[in-house]
């Protein structure tokens, strides 16, 4: 009887353990609440100022420079530098870095021994800005010479910026929108542009950046980079920017009518060397091997080719006395190949010369500076 009843009696939970207190006060949670969503929020805008950083920066989406040359184009120069640290690039920024280095040795003449110390400094701070320099170097330019109706060239160009095109695009078109007179803004294609002075033309698209002498030749421009208006240039006669092989980072080619343009920027009073050897043609690679040396070939055409032979000779022995005379050197070689007289050269010691010609140079100028004060 006394088994049943203890089996009739409920069973009796053991009471729960206290609950512990949490050993945070109120206080300390809030105030890891908050830094929690501080710091959150420091990375969110630290990512936001990133991205916007690197919005601005970036090059962003860019055409091929080429497409502004056409089927027929006879006058025009592209210059390829796509890889940051290849020796275009820095031979480029080295002939920069000695022009400052020049001018700063040139400025610091004359410091007692106890300013020495600028001098360290200066070296320090031109390295570092050598290697910003190579951000504004375009990683690809295509110049055309474009005949115009009044007989004269006009010149369009798409230049693949490295780095900063939007801000350059921003800073020009706030110029234009701040009532500057020198500056118009304009549209053609739903392409926007600036026109400065009534006369050169700056356009977009993308982070390419394209310039024209004239606003007809921006129109034109627009027309060829958007598929429309003339025919865009074929592979074929892309291809005869190369007449030699090789990797050429600067290469280009000009008629009759492209030479008498450029040689018209020259100050002789000689014969040119259109009139004088009847060159009809131009093509021309140059490879940029070092800081210190480049080498290429030029050929040309003509209706004489004996006559194209001896004036390109004779223009080449021109240019080593030249050379020679600034400390360059400079080798030749001049062949012929069916219809065209080709020259092959290379030069060297660029740079000492540079250097030589800008000390030389700022010297002068110090001393004019000094004959001139009281």
């Amino acid at each position: 009887m006394s088994d049943v009843r203890a089996a009739e009696t409920p069973s009796v939970s053991p009471a729960p353990p206290p609950v512990e207190k949490s050993r945070f006060p109120t206080w300390l949670k809030v105030l890891l609440g908050c830094g929690v969503g501080c710091g959150v929020l420091v990375f969110a805008v630290f990512l936001a100022v990133s991205y916007g950083a690197w919005w601005l920066t970036s090059a962003g989406k860019q055409i091929e420079t080429g497409d502004i040359a056409v089927a027929g184009t006879t006058n025009v120069v592209r210059i390829e530098a796509e890889d940051a640290d290849g020796d275009l690039v820095n031979f480029l920024t080295t002939m920069l870095l000695d022009i400052q280095t020049a001018q700063s040795e040139a400025a610091q003449e004359g410091l007692p021994e106890s300013m020495a110390w600028l001098d360290s400094f200066r070296q320090m701070q031109q390295s570092q800005g050598a290697q910003g320099l190579a951000m504004y170097v375009p990683k690809e330019v295509t110049l055309v010479f474009e005949p115009g109706d009044d007989g004269s060239m006009h010149t369009v160009a798409a230049i693949n910026l490295r780095a900063f095109p939007k801000l350059i695009q921003m800073f020009v078109s706030l110029a234009a929108s701040s009532g500057d007179t020198a500056i118009r803004e304009a549209s053609y294609r739903d392409v926007e542009y600036q026109v400065f002075d009534e006369e050169a033309s700056l356009a977009f698209l993308g982070g390419t950046m394209l310039w024209a002498a004239s606003e007809d030749s921006m129109r034109l421009v627009i027309d060829r980079v958007s598929g429309e208006g003339a025919a865009r240039e074929t592979e074929e006669s892309s291809a005869l920017l190369v007449a030699e092989p090789g990797e050429w980072e600067i290469q280009g080619r000009f008629d009759a009518d492209g030479i008498r343009h450029l040689r018209s920027f020259s100050e002789s009073d000689e014969e040119t060397m259109v009139e004088d050897v009847e060159l009809v043609a131009v093509q021309f690679g140059i490879d940029v091997t070092s800081a210190d040396s480049i080498n290429g070939f030029l050929s040309g055409a003509g209706g004489d080719l004996d006559k194209v032979e001896e004036g390109l000779t004779r223009a080449f022995e021109g240019m080593v006395e030249d050379c020679s005379d600034v400390g360059m050197s400079c080798e030749y070689e001049v062949r012929r190949e069916s219809d065209r007289v080709v020259v092959s050269f290379e030069h060297s010691g660029i740079r000492e010369a540079l250097r030589r010609g800008i000390r030389e140079s700022m010297a002068a100028e110090i001393e004019g500076a000094s004959g001139e004060a009281p």
